[in-house]
């Protein structure tokens, strides 16, 4: 069954897909995908990219424990990652964190936090989904 919310997605894949006739179609980007998932995911390992850290406080920080989650490519079986096992105390300093840094955001203006909002939008821009060769922000419309 499809839902109400998941129509207004679709219009914008179809209508961002039509006016790109340069790429192929969303099938055949699926195949291309699963097919060169194995390179993506050693790509992503060696460009940096790929954190395997949490971030608390401005940090990259492991769990406390050092217990950690091995995170999979599901179309190889391949682990991509091994990421920390955050618990209940890393849990509870992330949250502190973030509401010290809401306590400063919030003294901003309408005009400053966009400013802020657009440089970051403007960067994750310029990453590219290496497999597709476009913008990654973009490889989300055409699956």
């Amino acid at each position: 069954m499809v839902s109400a919310a998941s129509i207004p997605m679709a219009l914008r894949s179809l209508n961002l897909v039509s006016r790109l006739s340069c790429m192929q179609t969303p099938a055949l980007i699926s195949r291309q995908i699963t097919m060169d998932s194995k390179s993506v995911a050693s790509q992503l390992k060696t460009s940096g990219l790929l954190r395997t850290q949490g971030l608390i406080g401005g940090k990259w920080v492991d769990s406390y424990d050092g217990e950690t989650i091995k995170v999979y490519n599901p179309s190889t079986g391949e682990v991509i990652a091994d990421v920390p096992c955050m618990g209940r105390r890393e849990t509870n300093d992330a949250i502190s964190s973030a509401f010290d840094a809401y306590k400063s955001w919030s003294k901003l203006t309408a005009s400053e936090r966009s400013k802020y909002l657009r440089k970051w939008y403007s960067c994750c821009s310029m990453i590219y989904c290496p497999s597709l060769l476009i913008p990654f922000s973009l490889s989300f419309f055409l699956l």
